[in-house]
């Protein structure tokens, strides 16, 4: 992985200026860097390990972020190759968790995913769903060596029966998708929702876009109901039972990444994560749930 000045060196837009840069915190797997010259900004990501493993389609998320950019979705995109992301910067917080299920919000960002999911389409049409994340995440874990417990066999059982149901479903089981959608990759100013990280990006489940919000910030059935209304414009039992469904495999997504992680042991981009006993507890919730 090259070093922050060879990708520098790299990009004809940040040559001959003289720029200082600051490390910004709240990824684990990448390293970002908020870049100055004048009164110019901008924000670099060097992108880290866990894509050589999982192997998403770069390609997919070049062309999805410049498309999103474009949109006004997302931060635009000022130079990209398989090693670097450049993008415009943009001076918000992400969503905080106790704005999360609050109406506008709500609305901003269940309309921002609508959009995603019509809107932006890429030339390679590679399926990376939800599932296949999950399966990648777990297959190096246990290369890996991570401790995955043998009770996780009866959780992918589940999770396999949920991926039959979902693949099966013509509307919103094929359809891009961010993969990653959660508060920490939604920039928050108070009036617009700017879109992140989309390197996970793919042909999937638009329940897996839908979920990862009220999987990691818990909903009342309410809220969940208010979620959904907002994204597909009406309600109806079935939707409310694949998003639990659906928050179960997230439930997955979360623990596998955590092994993975934990496997991995990537020092460079750690950070401090308990990598170890957050896995542990979202199995402990795996086999405690109770799908309706």
């Amino acid at each position: 992985m090259k070093d922050l000045l060879g990708i520098i060196k790299e990009i004809p837009l940040l040559e001959g200026k003289e720029l200082s840069w600051t490390p910004l915190s709240g990824g684990n797997v990448n390293q970002s860097y908020h870049i100055q010259w004048e009164e110019n900004h901008c924000l670099l990501r060097l992108n880290g390990k866990q894509s050589s493993y999982l192997k998403p389609s770069r390609v997919q998320e070049i062309e999805a972020a410049t498309k999103a950019g474009e949109l006004g979705l997302s931060p635009k995109v000022l130079a990209a190759t398989e090693d670097f992301l450049l993008t415009e910067y943009i001076a918000a917080p992400s969503l905080p968790d106790d704005q999360c299920r609050d109406p506008h919000p709500v609305e901003l960002y269940t309309r921002a995913l609508k959009r995603i999911h019509r809107e932006i389409h890429t030339t390679d049409r590679t399926v990376f769903s939800g599932f296949d994340l999950n399966d990648r995440f777990l297959e190096n874990a246990l290369r890996f060596g991570a401790p995955v417990p043998k009770e996780f066999s009866t959780i992918m059982k589940q999770s396999d029966r949920i991926r039959g149901r979902r693949e099966d479903d013509p509307a919103y089981g094929k359809i891009f998708c961010h993969n990653d959608y959660w508060q920490n990759n939604l920039l928050y100013d108070g009036n617009k929702i700017s879109v992140i990280d989309w390197e996970l990006c793919g042909y999937g489940d638009v329940y897996f876009d839908l979920a990862r919000i009220p999987y990691l910030i818990p909903f009342s059935y309410e809220e969940e109901k208010l979620l959904l209304s907002s994204y597909f414009e009406q309600y109806d039992e079935e939707q409310w039972k694949t998003l639990q469904e659906m928050k179960y495999i997230v439930n997955v997504s979360e623990a596998v990444w955590a092994y993975f992680h934990q496997g991995l042991n990537d020092s460079t981009n750690q950070q401090g994560f308990p990598y170890g006993s957050y896995a542990t507890e979202m199995v402990e919730q795996l086999l405690a749930t109770k799908l309706p």
